[in-house]
């Protein structure tokens, strides 16, 4: 405006200036005030509800993939409680300061339960954030829309103050308290299900004997896909069909739930009743659900060349067997049996039904008699059977098998015995 007259007088300019200033100064105060306002108003009603943690790391899995930053679920899939809002924006905004601080593009998110709380923990490669740099972050705006909006805001709204130290193995860790959810953690099962009968498929576990590099390699270099099936009943050369593929993937030691495989199968045939107690599935359910022709192909492709991880493993590998000329897949690969490997470390003495371990071990199940829920307890007692059998020094894939194929032999003559049969 001012450059319109320049030949204003002195006097008149420096007037003009100051009025210009002063208003400056009154509209920089008033927005503020309204800032201070309305962050006011945001932090006292944030709708706050339970949040699965999945669908948390899923938005910022899309949200962080074009910057080059990969972000992965791993563990155990739970519930949480607060505003998803403000904690994607919160997420997001640690997950970029802690690839900023340490060069880290690969980060993973465990959740963790605690006795009152809720864990999530941010884990990379590379060193913990220093205390005075995370207290840095705290007073940064942590959303472009709302520059008010501050990290510490978001977290003292949750209860959480966070905190960063060394995970081990070379990797950092960044943990978040938050609340506990309001709905249980995991459903009571009503009823405990029947374990499915034991299958011995003794070409299936010595397929890959003569296979030296693999044998040799250690269990925990290896990776694993944990899956499981349900069915519409314990049959598989009575007509009995899959209903349901669950799997996850299992790499040095963690459950990468983020990338699991769940998928529901038309099986062609009503689901009887009896099953549906079991696992809840109806033919409403699958009615407009692919075939197994077409969910074979998209699982082998998920499997690659990871080794196959089962409890009670032949009796899902004999109902996929089944399938596989018509699906025009071969699953070729090695097989490890939790339920086996166990017997090598307990003896065929101890209840080594999935329930009775997951028990013993103190792993619960999210969802029995699920395919996904099955699944992640499987895996969970996979890496506990792992750390026992290292301790007894069956550290090699070709070691644990050699043990779980007499482990098999034996509970097979147990049961042989037990009927009566040749006697």
């Amino acid at each position: 405006t001012m450059a319109a007259f320049p030949d204003m007088a002195p006097a008149d300019r420096g007037a003009f200036e100051r009025v210009v200033l002063d208003e400056s100064a009154r509209i920089t105060t008033r927005l503020d005030e309204l800032g201070a306002e309305i962050r006011g108003h945001m932090l006292g009603r944030w709708p706050m509800a339970d949040i699965y943690a999945p669908d948390l790391v899923k938005l910022l899995e899309a949200d962080l993939a074009e910057d080059g930053v990969r972000v992965t679920l791993v563990g155990l899939p739970l519930w949480l409680h607060g505003d998803s809002l403000s904690l994607i924006q919160a997420m997001e905004f640690l997950v970029r300061r802690v690839h900023e601080a340490t060069g880290a593009v690969e980060i993973e998110v465990e959740p963790m339960l605690g006795d009152k709380r809720v864990y999530l923990d941010l884990q990379w490669r590379g060193d913990p954030i220093p205390a005075g740099t995370l207290e840095g972050w705290m007073d940064r705006p942590c959303s472009t829309e709302m520059a008010e909006l501050r990290l510490r805001d978001v977290l003292e709204r949750h209860g959480s103050e966070p905190w960063s130290k060394a995970a081990g193995e070379g990797r950092g860790m960044l943990r978040l308290p938050l609340l506990a959810p309001q709905r249980p953690q995991f459903l009571p099962q009503a009823r405990r299900p029947p374990p499915r009968p034991e299958f011995y498929d003794f070409g299936l576990m010595r397929a890959h004997q003569g296979d030296e590099t693999l044998a040799k390699r250690k269990l925990r270099d290896l990776e694993f896909v944990v899956f499981d099936c349900e069915m519409t009943g314990l049959q598989p050369m009575q007509g009995d069909e899959i209903i349901q593929i669950g799997a996850v993937r299992v790499v040095q030691g963690r459950i990468l739930t983020g990338e699991g495989f769940e998928r529901l199968v038309n099986p062609g045939r009503p689901i009887p009743p009896a099953s549906i107690k079991f696992h809840g599935l109806t033919d409403a359910d699958v009615a407009e659900k692919p075939g197994i022709r077409e969910v074979l192909p998209e699982f082998r492709a998920f499997a690659g060349d990871a080794v196959l991880v089962g409890h009670n493993a032949a009796f899902d590998m004999k109902f996929l067997s089944l399938k596989e000329k018509a699906a025009g897949v071969r699953f070729d690969n090695p097989v490890l049996d939790t339920m086996l490997v166990s017997s090598t470390l307990d003896g065929g003495e101890e209840d080594q039904s999935l329930d009775g371990l997951c028990a013993r071990y103190g792993i619960a199940i999210l969802g029995r008699h699920t395919a996904l829920g099955d699944t992640i307890a499987t895996a969970e007692l996979l890496l506990r059977l792992i750390d026992r059998l290292e301790a007894q020094g069956l550290s090699t894939f070709g070691e644990v098998m050699r043990a779980s194929n007499m482990a098999a032999e034996l509970r097979q003559r147990g049961e042989i015995v037990a009927r009566g049969v040749g006697v």
